[in-house]
């Protein structure tokens, strides 16, 4: 998860893919610290460990560290009493996102599963026979909870809620900025791609994100 913060308004934001992240980094870019700062680089650019990918037979770095992958840095930098905050979405909807993110880009690390698997339903079986072989797919919660799964956010924004959620952090960090929507996608209502064995499947996958964010299908 790319993280992006601000020292002079004491801000943190933790980006988990697909939950309208790039958004709220356009939106928010102006306030971000200088790129070139050698704090703000080491800090951004810290990577997860190294995930396989079996159809294509080799390991790729993910680009999403977690909170637990940043404890250090936070540590070091003596930033850990800054805002932090985070978005999260719909599992269901989430994984309809993410399955079409990866096939329209054709750079993505897993543009060429998804696009041999053929079908969103296969996707999903896919990402159940993952986790039956002990690499399950992480929740949203694993990106922003410590080592004992506590939360360590001190705000979580819903993508359903995003505009009002946005502007209630805005306002309590003490800046102006106006949601520029990015990366909107064009397709059907997200319950339109499931059978009924494949929104089980998501259910199982996600449980942990349905529970405590409170999410029905």
């Amino acid at each position: 998860m790319k993280c992006f913060l601000s020292h002079s308004h004491k801000f943190i934001f933790y980006h988990i893919y697909k939950t309208g992240g790039t958004s709220v980094k356009t939106s928010l870019e102006s306030y971000f610290d200088d790129c070139d700062s050698d704090d703000f680089e080491r800090f951004s650019k810290i990577r997860s460990q190294f995930v396989r990918i079996p159809l294509l037979r080799t390991f790729v770095p993910t680009v999403h560290p977690s909170f637990k992958n940043t404890i250090d840095e936070l540590t070091r930098l003596k930033i850990q009493s800054y805002f932090k905050f985070a978005f999260v979405r719909n599992p269901w909807d989430w994984q309809v996102s993410v399955y079409h993110y990866m096939l329209q880009k054709r750079r993505h690390r897993f543009h060429q599963p998804a696009k041999v698997l053929g079908s969103f339903n296969n996707y999903v079986h896919y990402l159940n026979l993952r986790g039956q072989l002990g690499k399950p797919t992480p929740n949203q919660i694993d990106f922003i909870s410590d080592r004992s799964g506590k939360i360590q956010m001190d705000f979580v924004g819903r993508f359903e809620n995003f505009e009002n959620d946005f502007n209630r952090i805005t306002s309590h960090v003490g800046i102006s900025a106006n949601l520029c929507h990015v990366n909107r996608g064009n397709r059907n209502q997200y319950r339109e791609y499931y059978t009924p064995r494949s929104r089980r499947i998501v259910s199982d996958l996600y449980q942990r994100d349905i529970e405590i964010f409170g999410y029905r299908f």
